[in-house]
């Protein structure tokens, strides 16, 4: 019995050691560096794409020249906003990113298996800023209004906040998805048939007897 309880007692201590710490610690540097370097590399873009002035002159060029890294590029205003947009989502994603890795590491309960949702996180945010984007402007915008009548500083800051939070973001866009396309089926039976037309055949046989 002394035995067993020994065994038993050296099986719980091995599952609760971290399983290939140097694995683990190796996945954990690595996903820093990625974040750190993707991080500086966001932050430059967002300084180098964000307008020096906000012109509201609608004789104003639409049209500027950005340097970014070893290129020079022109775009037209929007697509500076929508550049800025989906910047600022993935730097989002790479706070909650960093937050939730320092988070899971200092417990010591990192898995390696999570190691594909770090490197995609800024992707996704990135995504879902821009679905964000287009729903707010097309919803609280003409579609004939022009870049002048936005905020930058106001989508800027929504993109960031959906990179953040992602979940609850993806789970605001399933509301709005449900609104714009929801059925009824709430009058539908078992047998996907209208319960309304079954009430009134109901109420016609009543009348009839």
């Amino acid at each position: 019995m002394a035995k067993d309880s020994d065994d038993k007692s050296k099986t719980e201590k091995a599952e609760e050691e971290p399983k290939n710490p140097l694995a683990n610690w190796f996945w954990v540097i690595l996903l820093t560096v990625y974040m750190a370097a993707l991080g500086i590399i966001l932050f430059w873009a967002l300084v180098a794409f964000f307008p020096a002035t906000i012109v509201n002159d609608p004789a104003a060029p639409t049209y500027s020249k950005v340097g970014f890294m070893l290129w020079t590029l022109t775009i037209s205003s929007e697509m500076r906003l929508i550049l800025l947009v989906i910047i600022a989502g993935a730097l989002g994603s790479l706070v909650h990113g960093f937050r939730s890795l320092f988070w899971y590491v200092g417990k010591r309960a990192f898995e390696k298996s999570w190691v594909l949702m770090y490197f995609l996180l800024p992707f996704v945010g990135s995504a879902l800023s821009l679905i964000f984007y287009f729903v707010l402007r097309g919803g609280l915008f003409s579609p004939n209004a022009t870049i002048d009548a936005t905020s930058p500083f106001g989508f800027i800051g929504v993109a960031g906040l959906v990179g953040m939070f992602s979940n609850r973001a993806a789970l605001k866009l399933q509301e709005i998805a449900e609104s714009i396309f929801s059925t009824k089926e709430s009058t539908k039976g078992k047998d996907n048939v209208d319960q309304e037309t079954i009430a009134a055949e109901k109420e016609s046989k009543d009348k009839k007897g």
